[in-house]
This record gives C-alpha cells, sequence and structure tokens, in this order.
C-alpha cells in the first residue's frame, strides 16, 4: 500500500473522472457550435489537452504510491457526484447558451479542487504541489471561459450575434 490514504485515493479518482467527463463535455460542445462560434473550437480543443493532461499527471502520481487509478465512471465519490449534480443543473437550462454551460462546468471543476484541498493535512507535499498548480491552471481556463461568456453575451445585447 503506497502513502497515499483510502481518502485521498478517493479524491484522485473523482478528479481523474470529473476531468474525463469534462473532456467528454467539450467534444460534446465542439460538435455543437455553429460557424459563428467555430473561432471557440481551439479553445475546447485546449481544454480537452489540459484535462488530458491533469488525468496523465494525477494518474502517474498515483501509480508512484503503488497506487491503482479506477478506470470507471460511477458516482460514488463525493466529489464527483458535487461536480455532476452542477452541471446537471445548469445543462438542463435550455435559455444558456453552450458557453453559459461551459461556465459553470468550469465553476464546478473549481469546486471540486477547493474541495479536495479542504483537508491538506491528509496529502504529501508533492499531492498539494499537484493539486495547487491543476487548481492554478483550471482557474485561468474558467477565467478565460467567463471572458468569452460575457463578451458573448455583449454582442447578443448589441444584436450583433442572434
Amino acid at each position: 500500500m503506497g502513502m497515499t490514504q483510502s481518502g485521498n485515493i478517493e479524491t484522485f479518482n473523482d478528479l481523474i473522472r470529473a476531468h474525463r467527463d469534462r473532456i467528454a463535455e467539450y467534444q460534446n460542445a465542439t460538435l455543437r457550435l455553429r460557424p459563428q462560434e467555430a473561432g471557440l473550437a481551439s479553445t475546447f480543443t485546449e481544454i480537452i489537452r489540459e484535462s488530458e493532461q491533469c488525468i496523465a499527471d494525477l494518474t502517474s502520481r498515483m501509480i508512484s504510491e503503488g497506487d491503482v487509478p479506477e478506470n470507471r465512471t460511477s458516482f460514488e465519490g463525493k466529489i464527483f457526484q458535487l461536480w455532476m449534480d452542477l452541471k446537471v443543473k445548469f445543462s438542463a437550462n435550455p435559455n444558456s447558451s453552450l458557453l453559459d454551460i461551459c461556465e459553470k462546468g468550469e465553476d464546478a471543476m473549481l469546486k471540486c479542487y477547493r474541495e479536495a484541498l479542504k483537508h491538506p493535512g491528509t496529502f504529501a507535499p508533492d499531492d498539494i504541489h499537484l493539486l495547487n498548480s491543476q487548481q492554478e491552471i483550471v482557474t485561468k481556463t474558467h477565467d478565460i471561459i467567463k471572458a468569452k461568456r460575457d463578451q458573448y453575451h455583449e454582442l447578443v445585447k448589441n444584436n450583433q450575434i442572434i
């Protein structure tokens, strides 16, 4: 058994699942882009790459501790449940633009990291470092998506796009 405590394994698995789900979200979002939103495709591709990198880093950290990351999606994890609840709440709103939904997804992702880092005492320093650096990356992405969403609403308000 590695140094990673069972709660930490659960947290890492939850984050891996949330990132997998985020990848699926952005793949779906890419398919739903309208011609006037084509510029978002590269942003979405970047976010997919970012999540793939986060998964790779979380996975190799677990393996180095002698743990095996789960390869399944389940709804048991507390943090993953939080992500799903938040995500579902917003995608159900027909008045939301694609960017509104993406932005809420980014909010949910950030909440997962905040939740994960609430009890840093249980993590090894390397784990804390990894989670903090991933949280920074996710925060930057959240802010980019939020800015694009605001920009989009501004254009709609000025009747520049319908």
